[in-house]
């Protein structure tokens, strides 16, 4: 998160960041960085690729720039809570390097063995207010779920409204990320899921870089921009080609409208694991 040298967060600005850590042979500096929007709270997210490593976060904003201690992240860890603040020094003051532990967890076994039992019997879960089923797939592409949607007669996640959203995430839980149905940039520029749904709700976790995102890519299609929602954040979050995020996405939610009970299985469906 992002503050103000006065304090209060910086309200969907536009800044510049970079990401450093050492380089595998501890000899000098790797990098990464870009622009970053801000969420209406001065939040952003960054995801990084490279291991285990010291990171240090720069943020430069209107010509003041603020850096982060050291932080040590193992491979597989997240950091959430880091606050940089224009003008003066990242908040809270933290020690010269920072060991990362694994995020505090709420363990509750009933609801998380429900979800595991229904993931590995591959079972559709109804959704009392659209009357809608929904199931949660592994799969190692996007392209790969889209596959197995149309296979079972389905098709890949789409959100009307916040309260469906809620609900879809209280079912299949927070700790994954899922490709869902959507597709920013298409070449005609139609506001609507791949299904030829409506978008009728959005959760951007930048608004604005959507709309950039679909008048910059308008025409291209070679190499589509997928959107991922973001368990953790319960923001969506477009996957760029070479993205870590897409490597990161090993799950998708199918959706079909009209689920009969106990009919037949198509012939020739497997569920893949």
């Amino acid at each position: 998160r992002v503050l103000s040298a006065a304090g209060p967060p910086l309200h969907k600005a536009k800044g510049t960041h970079m990401v450093k850590h050492p380089d595998r042979d501890d000899r000098g500096r790797a990098s990464g960085g870009g622009t970053r929007t801000l969420d209406a709270d001065g939040y952003f997210v960054d995801y990084v690729d490279d291991g285990a490593a010291y990171y240090t976060v720069t943020i430069t904003y209107q010509g003041q720039t603020v850096e982060s201690e050291e932080i040590l992240l193992e491979e597989g860890q997240r950091m959430d809570g880091l606050v940089l603040k224009l003008g003066g020094e990242p908040e809270p003051t933290k020690p010269d390097r920072v060991v990362v532990g694994p995020p505090p967890r709420v363990h509750d076994p009933a609801r998380f063995e429900v979800a595991r039992k229904r993931e590995r019997e591959g079972m559709w879960a109804i959704n009392p207010d659209n009357r809608h089923a929904y199931k949660m797939i592994r799969c190692e592409t996007r392209e790969a779920a889209e596959e197995r949607a149309a296979a079972q007669g389905a098709h890949l996640l789409t959100i009307s409204d916040k309260a469906e959203q809620e609900w879809l995430l209280e079912v299949f839980g927070k700790r994954e990320n899922f490709w869902i149905g959507l597709t920013a940039g298409s070449k005609e520029g139609k506001q609507q899921w791949d299904n030829g749904e409506p978008i009728t709700y959005t959760n951007w976790i930048a608004p604005q870089a959507a709309t950039e995102l679909t008048k910059s890519t308008q025409g291209n299609d070679a190499n589509p921009n997928y959107v991922v929602l973001v368990g953790m954040t319960g923001k969506w979050q477009v996957a760029r080609p070479g993205s870590p995020l897409i490597r990161m996405t090993e799950r998708a939610i199918l959706e079909k409208e009209n689920f009969i009970i106990g009919a037949p299985v198509p012939e020739g469906e497997v569920e893949k694991r």
